[in-house]
């Protein structure tokens, strides 16, 4: 089948197989209106999900969308939210530069962390993280869930790679990292590390400009979302592309592989959708998740049991206001 069949011909497709069962996410988000402006999002190991407002906190949502919580911050907006341990505390990473106690509000200052990413491990929530390098080095520091600063670092990079990672994303076992670096405009890096020996892998090197990268869940290869709207697999042991599918028109800018074997993948809005969801078997499309009048997402999240998406976004033109959060639910 043609990996450049259109959006209607996809759908009809579906429609006269139907694939849409029970299990999908429902096609009607909740919409949390932002009127500042939302940025990072992100679930706690319980599923309690945590925005970052740019009117200058962080709001707390239950289950069915409702804000039961906001406290107010210092610094700028966070682009990443991170939660610490068992989610009592999160850090903010970017310009905020602070843990925050979820329950009380309380701010902590904490390293200018520059990327962060966390284990998803039943048993290993662990937080790695970067600041800015300034020398000809890079440093991966493992976190410290009470404070959110520098434990000690795990590994090294050199700068002529790049400065900052965009995204570091840890494998399933957490013993490896992989962190995605535009060297230059003709190639992206992506360095994978072992986070127990401190030791670099590999490198591997894709041509065209990378949006977002995760691990299978296997751990035996690198998926990677890029400029030309391309889900690239990627044998991790070797650097060597497997299969190359046409996901979207732009970049691809949110790579998420769920339990179910299905994969979440995410571009600009533009199209009518915001979400696709994958199959296990050839990439192929099950569901697409509708942008709801959203056309710029900031950042995207998948609840712990893989029950919610949440997506924060820019020019919500539906709701009259400059941005929302949109949370996918899904179905019995």
């Amino acid at each position: 089948m043609s990996k450049k069949l259109g959006r209607s011909v996809w759908l009809g497709l579906l429609a006269c197989a139907g694939m849409a069962q029970a299990g999908d996410f429902a096609t009607k988000p909740t919409k949390i209106v932002a009127k500042y402006g939302a940025r990072g999002v992100v679930f706690a190991p319980d599923n309690t999900l945590f925005a970052y407002m740019v009117e200058g906190g962080v709001a707390t949502f239950d289950t069915t969308g409702k804000r039961v919580a906001f406290h107010k911050t210092e610094g700028g907006p966070a682009l990443q939210l991170v939660p610490l341990g068992d989610g009592a505390r999160l850090v903010a990473g970017n310009a905020a530069n602070q843990t925050i106690d979820v329950a009380t509000g309380k701010t902590t200052p904490a390293p200018a962390w520059e990327t962060l990413g966390r284990c998803e491990a039943a048993t290993d929530h662990a937080v790695y993280g970067v600041v800015f390098p300034t020398g000809k080095e890079g440093a991966l520091a493992l976190l410290d869930p009470a404070t959110g600063k520098a434990l000690r670092t795990v590994a090294r990079y050199p700068t002529k790679t790049g400065t900052i990672p965009a995204q570091i994303a840890l494998d399933p076992t957490c013993t490896r990292a992989a962190l995605f670096f535009g060297a230059d405009p003709r190639k992206e890096v992506i360095v994978v590390v072992d986070l127990v020996t401190g030791k670099k892998l590999r490198d591997i090197t894709h041509g065209v400009t990378i949006g977002a990268i995760a691990w299978s869940r296997d751990g035996k290869q690198l998926l990677v979302g890029d400029k030309q709207g391309q889900l690239v697999r990627i044998d991790a042991a070797t650097g060597k592309a497997l299969r190359t599918t046409k996901v979207a028109s732009e970049l691809v800018t949110t790579v998420h592989p769920l339990r179910d074997g299905t994969t979440v993948v995410g571009s600009g809005g533009t199209g009518g959708w915001l979400l696709r969801v994958l199959d296990a078997d050839k990439d192929a499309l099950v569901q697409e998740l509708p942008n709801a009048g959203c056309s710029t997402p900031m950042d995207t999240a998948v609840s712990a049991d893989d029950s919610r998406i949440a997506v924060s976004c820019e020019r919500n033109t539906d709701f009259g206001e400059g941005a929302a959060v949109l949370i996918y639910q899904r179905q019995p």
